[in-house]
């Protein structure tokens, strides 16, 4: 049987070269992508980002697929200020999850867009890795929050394409919070919507939330000065937000 090294942390708050220590936005595009329910994703395309260099057998890579509302981008600007995973000793591969706006997405598809599953984005994760960059075993997989879902469902799927991985801020099965939390920005996304609100004023405000749920009062209250809330109120404002960069 294969063993995993697997890490879950609960916390608050087209061959493309691949020895570039830091790279721009990417797609690959994967053809047509059956998912799981039967139905397709045609011309389905995943974007990602690389960072670190890969060495010579393919041995020191790592994914970190997007978390829920997160970019490639968000990820690489977590890593190049926090340094959150050794680019000097390991190739980073972000990846932007199937559906979060920069892949195939609803806001980028020509047809009405088929439902989706946690299992369907890391097949296309293990189609771009396998066919199109020719990353045949993974040292391993990071991810917060739904890309730490992604983390566990690459563990179920795929256990012999990956050594560890490391799950944070997640639950491996949706809790009766995990529905309330998920359900709530739902019904803010739709009432606001009705409304005529802008989707990127709609996230904004939803960003906020889970500021306040992802840092305790304390946290807050010693690392922004009153006089300087207003600057830390603009954060929200960037795309993606730099608060919680």
């Amino acid at each position: 049987m294969k063993y995993l090294s697997i890490l879950i942390i609960n916390l608050s708050f087209s061959i493309y070269s691949l020895t570039w220590s830091q790279s721009g936005q990417k797609f690959v595009e994967i053809g047509d992508f059956s998912l799981i329910n039967g139905e397709k994703i045609i011309n389905c395309r995943i974007g990602y980002r690389t960072f670190g260099k890969l060495n010579e057998d393919k041995s020191n890579v790592i994914i970190y697929p997007s978390w829920f509302d997160g970019t490639s981008e968000a990820i690489g600007n977590l890593i190049t200020k926090h340094n959150f995973i050794g680019t000097n000793k390991y190739f980073i591969i972000a990846i932007d999850a199937l559906g979060n706006g920069s892949s195939t997405s609803p806001s980028n598809y020509d047809t009405d867009f088929p439902q989706i599953t946690i299992r369907d984005m890391v097949n296309t994760q293990c189609k771009l890795l396998d066919e199109s960059l020719g990353i045949k075993h993974l040292y391993g997989v990071v991810g917060g929050s739904m890309g730490g879902i992604q983390a566990l469902e690459w563990a179920v799927a795929y256990p012999d394409f990956i050594d560890k991985i490391i799950s944070y801020s997640v639950t491996p099965k949706m809790t009766s919070y995990d529905l309330l939390w998920m359900n709530t920005q739902l019904k803010i996304f739709e009432s606001l919507k009705r409304k005529g609100a802008n989707e990127r004023e709609i996230r904004k405000i939803i960003n906020m939330m889970i500021a306040m749920v992802a840092r305790t009062t304390s946290y807050v209250t010693e690392n922004t000065k009153v006089e300087n809330f207003p600057k830390y109120l603009s954060l929200f404002d960037k795309v993606p937000p730099k608060v919680f960069m």
